[in-house]
């Protein structure tokens, strides 16, 4: 048997981001109310049932839901824990929200600011190293938000979006109460419950993504 070649950990993590943008885009294709009656057409389960099948974690907690069902299943403390990166995820909500992109369309170009050049490499935080006045289209710095994670991307565009970052993380608590993530609070130290995630995952899940994500270039912090 040959060996498997060894290929970076970095290299499967954005395989595996692009993999589930894609099928998260495929997902919301269709009207809420035609995936649930193409389910039932084509036999698909219409309640979960947890005969000790679903591989929970061993620690922590989770939360799943089924499709249509309005049905979710908890395992673990649901208890407001910091949700790190997630928090990515409705910031490209809020943005996409705000300005829209069309399949293919890159959107406007957003000037680099002396701060999140500044920032890239500081606090050992996962950022991208980035120049200031280049100018970056809006779906070429969402992909560096949500590929290598960069903080200083996140709060490149929540500047330009809100003015502030204190402005855009009220947008952000709007969102989550427009979206009935009703134990979910964003500030200097994001906490949500595992179970409210559900609630944003089918909006965001719903925003164009990208045809293909560029490289992104000097990366540093978490993979």
């Amino acid at each position: 048997m040959f060996p498997l070649p060894s290929v970076p950990r970095r290299t499967w993590t954005a395989v595996g981001a692009l993999l589930l943008l894609a099928a998260l885009t495929a997902l919301v294709a269709l009207p809420r109310t035609d995936r649930d009656a193409s389910a039932r057409q084509h036999g698909a389960p219409t309640e979960i049932t947890d005969d000790g099948g679903i591989p929970w974690p061993g620690e922590g907690q989770a939360a799943v839901t089924l499709e249509g069902s309005g049905q979710v299943l908890t395992h673990g403390a649901q208890r407001p824990v910091p949700i790190a990166s997630l928090t990515k995820v409705m910031t490209a909500y809020v943005v996409l929200t705000g300005h829209p992109l069309r399949p293919g369309e890159e959107g406007p170009r957003i000037e680099v600011d002396p701060q999140a050049a500044h920032e890239a490499g500081v606090g050992g935080e996962s950022t991208v190293v980035v120049t200031p006045g280049d100018r970056r289209t809006e779906r070429e710095l969402l992909h560096l938000l949500l590929l290598p994670s960069a903080n200083n991307i996140a709060r490149l565009l929540a500047r330009w979006d809100a003015g502030s970052e204190e402005a855009f993380v009220r947008k952000m608590q709007r969102a989550a109460r427009d979206l009935g993530m009703r134990d979910t609070t964003y500030t200097g130290r994001q906490r949500h419950r595992a179970h409210d995630h559900l609630h944003g995952r089918r909006p965001a899940e719903s925003r164009p993504r990208g045809d293909a994500a560029p490289r992104p270039a000097g990366h540093r912090g978490d993979p």
